[in-house]
């Protein structure tokens, strides 16, 4: 299994997978001009450096420290067998969390993502507010406009929930809201 989870500080790319004996890994790939890529094999849980060609001590240092950082989110990947965390489910939709917008540090506000059926990576994007306030981002899913609406209101009533699962799924303290959606004290 093969999960592709984003890009990390300069160019690295990271992928999250299986190898065929069972071992869990992470996987970190760097273009370079000396060896082509640089790369490195983080086993998991452990996050112990199994493998690796052109990183040096202190940049392997610091891959290892950033699986330690999100082991809890890099091992749901293996668990959930996708890349989100799911906050809830409705007759026909899924709303959840995508995981690649996280590299140790959330780079969005709060926000909640909507397919039909099964999370995609283009799913339907909503900003979510401190206090219920819900916007529109796109409508990539085409999720159809009576039913936006309903899921809409429904994700307003359950924001508190939303927030939580960010919380507990990011494990980030710089939490923000987007400037559309916060409401003062």
């Amino acid at each position: 299994m093969f999960c592709y989870y984003g890009v990390i500080e300069t160019n690295i790319d990271v992928v999250i997978r299986t190898r065929p004996t069972g071992i869990k890994n992470v996987h970190f790939e760097q273009p370079d001009a000396v060896c082509f890529f640089k790369t490195c094999d983080i086993s998991m849980p452990e996050c112990a450096v199994t493998e690796y060609e052109g990183f040096d001590e202190d940049e392997l240092r610091t891959l290892v420290g950033f699986c330690d950082k999100n082991k809890k989110m890099i091992l749901s990947f293996y668990s959930n067998g996708e890349p989100m965390a799911q906050i809830f489910k409705t007759d026909e939709y899924t709303v959840y969390h995508w995981s690649n917008e996280y590299c140790g540090v959330v780079l969005e506000p709060i926000h909640a993502h909507i397919s039909e059926n099964n999370p995609s990576p283009n799913g339907t994007k909503l900003w979510v507010g401190n206090k219920g306030k819900v916007r529109l981002v796109h409508n990539n899913s085409q999720i159809p406009e009576h039913d936006l609406t309903k899921l809409m209101d429904e994700i307003s009533k359950r924001h508190n929930e939303i927030i939580a699962s960010w919380f507990k799924y990011f494990e980030n303290e710089g939490i923000t809201f987007h400037k559309s959606v916060y409401e003062q004290e």
